[in-house]
């Protein structure tokens, strides 16, 4: 493959830099064993037409930037250790990761894109014009926000498995999670919690304590899917106030769903699906040819249209 990157590095106020990645390979192709497989077993084999990686660190502390490199160096000592469970991490090690972390920079963007992609293993084979995968986090007054998107088009999948299931894969996927409201101290604490304890899971405390300003907020900015010959696209936005409640509402909007009942219909194999697309057709308004599901969940609740359906049983 040929590959090229470059790197911008631009002072702005502040003591800090913009920093700019750019890298793009060419013919890019990956051929290695599959799970499961002795090493001269069956193989996997991925190529790529050009594959596109770039990253924008904007406002990077230099100070904090410089502390960084030895702080993850000394932190990989500390956890050197092949015991099971891992040692408790000391504070000392925990603290300068942490400290090299706090304010690193305001922002960041990462972008990946593949263009023709094929992947081809134990007889099976997928390929996609596109995949996109793109990340965004900032960090203003206290708090943190980011999304992340994940699209994939002009998908093409054989598996002789999953034949009589052919014309219903899904062509586009699209998505983009984002959570915003995050505190910035409180997830620092969270992640040192994390390093000092990695066996443990998340210390009770340090989660409660992301919650304690107003609570997080998460959904989906957008998503799509096309398949059968449908397309559904929509959106969702929750409140979390404490990690064990939530409420928000979703949309979900669908154009071409009779054609997709239609195919459903027609195999034999997807028989026990039709009760299940039929119910959902009724619970969807019909607005200008495209089928809409408003839903809305809180207090355990969830209303479709304005249907509860924790009462469809009769209860």
């Amino acid at each position: 493959a040929r590959t090229e990157s470059t790197t911008t590095l631009t002072p702005v106020a502040g003591a800090r830099t913009d920093m700019v990645l750019t890298a793009t390979a060419e013919g890019y192709s990956l051929v290695t064993t599959a799970p499961g497989q002795p090493a001269d077993g069956a193989s996997i084999k991925a190529d790529a037409r050009e594959i596109k990686v770039g990253a924008t660190l904007s406002g990077v502390s230099r100070d904090h930037a410089a502390q960084l490199i030895p702080a993850l160096y000394r932190l990989g000592q500390a956890t050197s250790s092949t015991a099971t469970p891992k040692p408790r991490v000391k504070s000392e090690a925990a603290q300068p990761l942490i400290a090299a972390f706090t304010d690193l920079a305001n922002g960041m963007t990462v972008t990946e894109t593949a263009s023709d992609f094929k992947v081809t293993a134990l007889g099976s084979t997928g390929s996609a014009s596109q995949i996109k995968f793109d990340m965004d986090a900032k960090a203003d007054g206290g708090f943190m926000a980011a999304s992340m998107g994940f699209v994939v088009d002009g998908i093409v999948v054989s598996i002789p498995a999953l034949e009589p299931f052919a014309d219903l894969m899904p062509r586009r996927i699209a998505m983009r999670p984002v959570v915003s409201h995050v505190g910035t101290k409180e997830f620092l604490q969270l992640l040192r919690a994390a390093i000092e304890t990695p066996d443990a899971g998340p210390p009770p405390a340090e989660v409660a304590a992301l919650f304690k300003r107003g609570g997080v907020k998460a959904g989906l900015e957008s998503f799509a899917l096309e398949m059968g010959g449908a397309t559904f696209t929509g959106m969702a936005s929750f409140d979390f106030p404490t990690p064990s409640q939530a409420s928000g509402t979703a949309q979900i909007t669908a154009t071409g769903f009779d054609a997709l009942l239609a195919k459903v219909q027609e195999n034999p194999a997807l028989a026990q699906g039709v009760p299940v697309l039929v119910l959902a057709k009724g619970f969807g308004r019909n607005v200008e040819n495209r089928l809409v599901w408003d839903i809305t969940y809180k207090n355990n609740t969830v209303l479709v249209n304005g249907v509860d359906l924790s009462k469809m049983g009769g209860k």
